[in-house]
């Protein structure tokens, strides 16, 4: 009866380490000023596509977005030359350097902004004369 007692109780406190140390693995945490050096760019004239991604800090990352990372999207009405898209990192305060021609096909920036990797890719879609331009921040 004793040895039944120690078991039953061995077997609740395993099980009760094994869901804390999932917990711990998976629960987000604070992810610092990501969230907002991805808030503030906005290319010229550009409407969201939506929300975007937002992956927290976590110990154990899931899936196929970098921990923590925002990945975000727009449409832009016409396409972008590369004065545009350097105005608008500039607003935004990133430190970046575009590469290629915005305005004929596509482009990249790549910098950092208060310790982030960015990368904000413009692809112009000269069949509907609009662009598209996806923001990615992360370590």
């Amino acid at each position: 009866m004793r040895v039944r007692r120690w078991i039953a109780l061995g077997v609740v406190l395993g099980v009760a380490v094994l869901v804390a140390g999932a917990i711990l693995l998976l629960a987000p945490w604070p992810s610092g000023t990501l969230r907002e050096v991805g808030d503030r760019f906005t290319p010229v004239g550009g409407s969201s596509d939506g929300p975007g991604t937002y992956e927290p800090r976590r110990l154990l990352c899931l899936g196929d977005n970098a921990c923590p990372s925002v990945h975000r999207s727009w449409t832009v009405p016409s396409p972008l030359t590369n004065e545009q898209l350097q105005r608008s990192i500039d607003a935004a305060g990133y430190d970046a350097t575009i590469r290629g021609d915005c305005s004929t096909g596509n482009c990249v920036a790549r910098g950092t902004a208060q310790g982030w990797n960015v990368t904000i890719v413009a692809l112009s879609n000269p069949g509907d004369r609009t662009a598209g331009v996806s923001l990615s921040v992360q370590r």
